[in-house]
C-alpha cells in the first residue's frame, strides 16, 4: 500500500501513527498517575489569577483555569495542557523538516523525537511551566523559519558525509507581515510562560545579524511590530512585579545564578547526570555536536534556516552549561532548547553510510531510557531509595486525599488547614478538596505568602497542621495553642512500597493571632 504513495504522503501517514501513539500513551500515563506536587501548585495558581506569580509569570496558571471550567478541579483539568502541548510541539516539529528543511521523512523523525526521552515523555503529561514555554518556543522558531531561506541539504552537510535524498529545500520568497505578527505572538507567550524564554531573542537576533538580507529588516515596520508584541507579553509580569517590590525577579536572580558551595566536580556531574538521564547519552552528544557543526557551516554557505535552527537552540544550553559548572541546575532548565535542534538531528540521522546503525544506537539508547522511566512511574519496580526516585511523586495523593477527606468530615469541616512546605500544602487543598480560604502554608513559603498577605487568624482558631513527617515543625507551632492537641499518622503505601507518611496534628485553641509569615525576599 505505501509503495504506491508519493513519499511525502508516507511520512505524514507515519507521522501521524506517532502523534497518536504517543498522546495514547501520555493519556494513560495521566490518567492513572496522581498529579505531581509542583501541579498542584499551579492548579493553585489556576484558582487564585493573578497577573503573575512568584515562582513563574502567569501562563501556566491560566491554561490550568481553562481546563477548571470545563472539568473541574480534576486531573484532567490540570493535564489537558500538556496533552495539547505535546501534540502541539510534534507537529511543529514535522512541519519544519517538511516545510523547511525540505523533507517529509525527517519532520516525521524529528517529531518522534519528544517521544523517545524520558523529557519529552514527562512533557506530554505532566503540567508545568515548561508546557507552554516548549509551544510557543517551537511556535516562534517556526513562524520564524517563514522569513528565512536556506540552501539544499547537501549544502550543509559534515564534510565526508553523504546528503540525504530530500527534495530541494525551499528557497527564500517575499513575506508579508504574518510571520513578523506569529513571531512577536508566539515571543510574547512564551514571555508570559516562563523567564526562561528570553533565550530565543539571542538566536533571533543573530540570525538576523549574520545574513545581510535579514540586516536590511531590523529598525522596519514589521520588524517593530515582531517586538512590540513581544514586548507586551512582558506587561502581566511587569506590573505583578511592580506591585510586589520585584520579588520575583529577585528570586529568579538569585535561584538561578547563585554560585553552589559544592565543588566543581560534584557541580558537573549532577549536571551532566541530569541532562544524561533525561535525554539519552548518544542523542545528547548528537544535539550538541549537530547543533555546532550544523551552525558553523549554515553561516558559510548562507542557510539562513539551518543557521536559525541551531541558534535558537545553543544560546540557552551554553548559559546552562556554563552555570551547571558553578551551581545547581535543574535537569528540566535547558530542555526545551534541544526542541529546534531536533530536526537538525533527524536531518543528519539520515546521512552517512549507515544510518540505520546511527538510528539504533542513538535512538535506542534514549528510547529504551523513555520505555523504563514509563514502566517505573506506572509500577515502580526498579528498587529505587524512595527519596531519589522520581516516579514517587506520582503516587499516594489520592490516598491522602481519602485520609484528609475523612477527617475533615469527622471534625465537621470547621477546621483551618496548614500544610508544611508550598508543593505538600497545594496537595493537602487539591486531593484534600479544601476552598482557598481554609488552606494555608506554615512558613508563607514561595507564592503562599503572598495569598496569604497581611491577614491573620484570630486567638482561639483551631486547626489542622500536615507535614510528610520529616524534619516536622508541629511540635514548635504546637506551641502557640492552649490544647489538647493529638496527632495521627497515615503510612502511604504504592505497588507495596511505603513511600511516606502523612501526619495530621489537631492544633485547638490558638494563644494569639497567627499570621503566616511572608519571606524576605533574597538580594540578587
Amino acid at each position: 500500500m505505501e509503495s504506491m504513495m508519493p513519499e511525502t504522503d508516507v511520512w505524514e501517514r507515519r507521522f501521524w501513527m506517532v502523534w497518536f501513539g504517543g498522546l495514547a500513551l501520555r493519556l494513560v500515563l495521566g490518567l492513572a498517575l496522581d498529579l505531581t506536587p509542583d501541579e498542584a501548585y499551579y492548579w493553585e495558581y489556576a484558582r487564585r489569577p493573578d497577573w503573575s506569580y512568584y515562582d513563574h509569570p502567569p501562563m501556566v496558571g491560566y491554561l490550568i483555569a481553562l481546563g477548571r471550567l470545563v472539568f473541574g478541579d480534576s486531573v484532567v483539568a490540570v493535564r489537558l495542557p500538556a496533552w495539547i502541548g505535546i501534540g502541539v510541539v510534534s507537529w511543529l516539529l514535522y512541519v519544519i523538516g517538511r516545510d523547511h528543511l525540505g523533507s517529509a521523512r525527517t519532520g516525521c523523525l524529528a517529531a518522534a523525537l519528544p517521544h523517545l526521552t524520558p523529557a519529552g515523555l514527562a512533557l506530554g503529561f505532566i503540567t508545568t511551566p515548561d508546557v507552554p514555554l516548549a509551544m510557543a518556543w517551537i511556535a516562534a522558531t517556526t513562524a520564524f523559519l517563514e522569513l528565512l531561506g536556506n540552501a539544499t541539504a547537501a549544502d550543509t552537510a559534515a564534510p565526508g558525509a553523504s546528503p540525504p535524498s530530500a527534495e530541494p529545500a525551499p528557497a527564500a520568497s517575499p513575506v508579508g507581515l504574518r510571520p513578523w505578527l506569529l513571531t512577536g505572538l508566539a515571543l510574547g507567550l512564551g514571555a508570559m510562560s516562563k523567564y526562561t524564554m528570553i533565550f530565543l531573542v539571542p538566536g533571533i537576533a543573530a540570525t538576523m545579524l549574520a545574513f545581510p538580507r535579514l540586516r536590511a529588516q531590523i529598525g522596519r515596520g514589521p520588524f517593530w511590530l515582531m517586538v512590540g508584541l513581544a514586548a507586551l507579553g512582558t506587561v502581566p509580569v511587569l506590573i505583578w512585579n511592580l506591585e510586589h517590590d520585584w520579588a520575583s525577579l529577585r528570586f529568579q536572580l538569585h535561584h538561578g545564578l547563585q554560585a553552589s558551595p559544592r565543588p566543581f566536580l560534584v557541580n558537573l556531574g549532577d549536571f551532566l547526570g541530569g541532562q544524561v538521564v533525561t535525554i539519552g547519552p548518544l542523542l545528547l552528544i548528537a544535539l550538541w555536536i549537530v547543533g555546532l557543526t550544523r551552525l558553523k557551516a549554515a553561516w558559510r554557505t548562507g542557510d539562513e534556516r539551518r543557521f536559525f535552527l541551531a541558534a535558537a537552540g545553543l544560546p540557552m544550553l551554553c548559559f546552562f552549561a556554563y552555570n551547571g559548572l558553578r551551581s545547581k541546575v535543574e535537569a528540566n532548565w535547558p530542555q526545551v532548547a534541544y526542541l529546534p535542534l531536533m530536526p537538525l538531528v533527524a536531518e543528519w540521522l539520515r546521512e552517512g553510510p549507515t544510518p540505520r546503525r546511527r538510528h539504533f544506537w542513538i535512538l535506542g539508547t534514549s528510547g529504551l531510557l523513555a520505555v523504563l522511566a514509563a514502566l517505573q512511574a506506572l509500577t515502580l519496580l526498579l528498587p529505587i531509595p524512595v527519596r531519589s526516585d522520581v516516579s514517587t511523586r506520582l503516587h499516594g495523593w489520592t490516598q491522602m486525599g481519602t485520609a484528609l477527606r475523612a477527617f475533615d468530615e469527622r471534625t465537621g469541616r470547621r477546621l483551618f488547614f496548614v500544610g508544611q512546605g508550598a508543593p505538600l500544602t497545594a496537595l493537602v487543598a487539591f486531593y484534600g478538596g479544601l476552598p482557598p480560604d481554609r488552606i494555608a502554608e506554615v512558613n508563607g513559603a514561595g507564592q503562599w505568602a503572598f495569598w496569604w498577605g497581611d491577614r491573620s487568624l484570630p486567638p482561639g482558631t483551631d486547626l489542622a497542621y500536615v507535614d510528610e513527617g520529616r524534619h516536622s515543625e508541629a511540635a514548635g507551632f504546637s506551641q502557640r495553642f492552649h490544647g489538647p492537641n493529638a496527632s495521627e499518622s497515615h503510612p502511604i503505601f504504592s505497588r507495596g512500597r511505603l513511600l511516606r507518611t502523612i501526619t495530621i496534628t489537631t492544633l485547638q485553641s490558638s494563644r494569639e493571632p497567627l499570621v503566616f509569615r511572608r519571606p524576605v525576599s533574597p538580594s540578587p
